[in-house]
């Protein structure tokens, strides 16, 4: 008899399958019906697969079945590959650092729109609050999450120091399905242990000379969130690079540029050197902020020549 589950983990050759309140291993074959031969793995966290119970434990997965939504990236050493980083959660939180490794809008704005293709619900969150005074750029970052709360992404500020800052995010966590992504080092097992003490993960310090984060999560993990719903820590990155996407659509996915993009002269208008380009024109008269521009410019370079993108590689290539 066929059934249908949920993958809870991967792990190499096998993974664990959710099932009624049981949860079932199964090998993972080289071929499944509905896998895709471009990404890495044929099954991911989050997906819904028809499997046959062969065991009380063990089972033979059958099918992968369409998914709903996804985090999707380009799979690290591997031309031509894509990593499913998880499927069928509703949102994304996007979480950064104000301090130690620095602020990096750069990496927050690759999420939004991998977030847009894959259909999920964006939220930012930017930890360690308690570090403010000591930056220096704080004002800057100030103007910047303005800039996201103008474009009605949700901005929240949360330190592990400060259990007020947590409840809010908590409660938008609570009866939804959430995955975790975000930089090496910004305190995401740190901040998801606080939000949730029955959550106890491996936590590690930035390193003081490179600024980056140390290798805490090394795989996809899925965990329920007290209150109902649950959350998908991810192994932190330091650069997220983008499968497939469209020189031109592209914009879409920046909310203040695509405002604008329906007024340009060319109907595939890259907004970089064109005549007559209204997005061009939005930026110099300040409707368009410099830095949200910038990332749209590097993003839409990495597109245009993505052999030439260096990235440094996940804690764990192989993860999810």
């Amino acid at each position: 008899m066929d059934c249908i589950g949920n993958i809870l983990r991967v792990d190499g050759t096998n993974c664990l399958i959710y099932y009624e309140g049981n949860i079932h291993r199964a090998y993972l074959k080289k071929r499944i019906r509905g896998a895709h031969p471009e990404e890495v793995k044929p099954i991911t966290v989050g997906d819904y697969v028809v499997f046959e119970k062969r065991g009380e434990q063990e089972c033979l997965l059958k099918e992968v079945l369409p998914r709903k939504t996804w985090l999707i990236r380009k799979a690290v050493g591997k031309p031509g590959k894509r990593q499913v980083v998880v499927a069928n959660v509703e949102q994304i939180l996007i979480l950064s650092s104000i301090a130690m490794p620095p602020f990096h809008p750069g990496i927050i704005d690759r999420f939004l729109v991998a977030a847009g293709k894959g259909k999920l619900k964006p939220i930012i969150v930017v930890n360690k609050w308690d570090l403010h005074q000591q930056e220096p750029s704080w004002m800057e970052i100030q103007e910047m999450l303005a800039i996201y709360a103008q474009l009605q992404y949700p901005v929240f500020l949360t330190s592990i120091f400060e259990p007020s800052t947590l409840q809010p995010v908590h409660e938008v966590l609570q009866g939804h399905s959430t995955v975790l992504a975000g930089h090496s080092g910004v305190g995401k097992s740190s901040l998801l242990s606080a939000i949730d003490p029955s959550i106890q993960l491996k936590t590690n310090d930035v390193n003081p000379k490179s600024q980056k984060g140390r290798h805490t999560t090394t795989s996809v993990s899925i965990f329920p969130i007290v209150g109902g719903g649950f959350v998908v820590d991810t192994p932190g990155i330091r650069e997220f690079t983008l499968w497939q996407m469209y020189p031109w659509e592209l914009s879409r996915y920046f909310p203040e540029i695509a405002q604008y993009a329906s007024q340009c002269k060319y109907k595939k208008c890259t907004h970089t050197h064109e005549p007559d380009c209204a997005v061009k024109i939005a930026l110099e008269e300040c409707h368009i902020a410099d830095f949200r521009y910038q990332s749209y410019c590097r993003i839409l370079d990495s597109i245009l020549h993505p052999d030439d993108v260096a990235f440094a590689e996940d804690d764990d290539e192989d993860a999810g």
